[in-house]
C-alpha cells in the first residue's frame, strides 16, 4: 500500500505541473477576462446552453459547480450584454430559462473558430496514438475530477441503533432494482431490520458511509454461519445509486477485510448475483476467486455465484 500511494503522490505532482502548464499555455491566468474577452464561466455558460439548450439557475450552477447566486448574477450580466434571452418553460410558467441570444450565438462560433484553430494545430504536432491516448485520458480524469468532488465530505463509520431504518431501507431499495427483493435473499433476513444489534456480536462489524448525515449505503461482516470458526462472510454492502462510482464499495471492503484479518479470519466468503457486474469487478480486484457451490448455511438460495479470498 505505502509504495503504490507513493507512486500515486508522484503521479498527482506530474497532473499538477502539467495542468499548470495547461492553464498557463490557454491563457487562463487573466484575472478577469480570457482571451475572447469573456469571463471563464461566461464562456462555459455559453457552450453548455449550445450542447442542452435552454437551462435553469440550478441546472446551470450544478453543471458549472458554483453557487445559485452567483450563477443569478452571471445571468443578468450575459443578459445585459445581450448574450443571453429568457424563454418559457413549456411545462412550467414559472421557472426562468435562459438561452443563447442571436449575439451569443455569434460571440460562441467566433470562441470555438479561435480555441478550435488552437486544439487543432497543438494536435498536429502529436501521432495518431498520442491523440488519441490524450482524449481517453482527458475524459477520464475530468469524470474522475468530478467523481472525487462528489466524494467530499463522505464519511466512513460503524453502524449505530438510529441507522437502522434507513440501512434496511437502502437495502431493500438496492435490492429491488436488481431484482432481488424477495425470498432467498437479505431483504427478508430477519436482521436486515435491526443491523445495530445483528453486527454488534463478536466477530461482526457492519460499517455505513453517509455525507452530511444522510446515509449512502454500506457493507458488514461476520462469522459464517454453518462453517468453521475461520471463516467469515462479507454481506449487506449495497450503496445508493449516487454513491456508486466514488470508489466507496472499494473502501468498504477494505475496512471489512482490515477487520477480518485482526480478528483472525482465515478466509472471506461471499454470495452474490451474476447480473451485479460490478460488485463482481470490485471482488475480482480483491482477489476473490468464484466456488462450484455455497459454503455455510446463509439461507441465501436465491444468489447464484459464490466467492472466497483467503486471508
Amino acid at each position: 500500500m505505502y509504495v503504490t500511494m507513493n507512486k500515486l503522490r508522484t503521479e498527482a505532482a506530474q497532473v499538477r505541473e502539467a495542468s499548470r502548464q495547461m492553464v498557463r499555455e490557454l491563457g487562463f491566468l487573466t484575472p478577469e477576462q480570457n482571451c475572447f474577452g469573456l469571463p471563464h464561466s461566461e464562456t462555459h455558460t455559453l457552450i453548455e446552453l449550445e450542447k442542452r439548450g435552454p437551462l435553469g439557475v440550478v441546472e446551470i450552477s450544478e453543471i458549472l459547480n458554483l453557487d445559485r447566486s452567483s450563477v443569478s448574477r452571471l445571468i443578468d450580466r450575459m443578459k445585459a450584454a445581450g448574450l443571453l434571452r429568457e424563454v418559457k418553460d413549456s411545462t412550467d410558467h414559472r421557472k426562468r430559462l435562459v438561452n443563447l441570444s442571436s449575439r451569443g450565438i455569434k460571440r460562441l462560433q467566433a470562441i470555438h473558430q479561435q480555441a478550435g484553430a488552437r486544439v487543432l494545430c497543438a494536435l498536429e504536432l502529436l501521432s495518431a496514438e498520442e491523440r488519441s491516448g490524450l482524449v481517453s485520458g482527458l475524459r477520464a480524469y475530468s469524470e474522475a475530477l468530478r467523481l472525487s468532488r462528489l466524494k467530499e465530505g463522505v464519511n466512513l463509520r460503524k453502524i449505530r441503533r438510529s441507522d437502522d431504518l434507513e440501512i434496511a431501507k437502502i437495502i431493500r431499495t438496492t435490492l429491488t432494482e436488481f431484482g432481488a427483493c424477495r425470498p432467498g435473499f437479505a431483504s427478508h433476513d430477519p436482521e436486515t431490520n435491526h443491523m445495530s444489534r445483528s453486527y454488534s456480536r463478536p466477530g461482526s462489524i457492519y460499517y455505513v458511509a453517509e455525507k452530511h448525515a444522510k446515509l449512502l449505503g454500506g457493507a458488514g461482516l461476520g462469522p459464517l454461519v454453518g462453517a468453521d470458526a475461520d471463516i467469515c462472510e462479507l454481506k449487506r454492502m449495497y450503496l445508493l445509486p449516487e454513491a456508486r462510482g466514488l470508489g466507496l464499495g472499494r473502501e468498504l471492503t477494505d475496512k471489512n477485510l482490515q477487520f477480518a484479518r485482526r480478528y483472525g479470519y482465515r478466509r472471506c466468503y461471499l454470495e452474490t448475483l451474476d447480473s451485479m457486474a460490478s460488485a463482481n469487478r470490485l471482488y475480482d480486484s480483491f482477489g476473490f476467486k468464484d466456488l462450484k457451490r455455497p459454503l455455510g448455511n446463509t439461507g441465501h438460495f436465491g444468489c447464484d455465484r459464490w466467492r472466497v479470498l483467503e486471508l
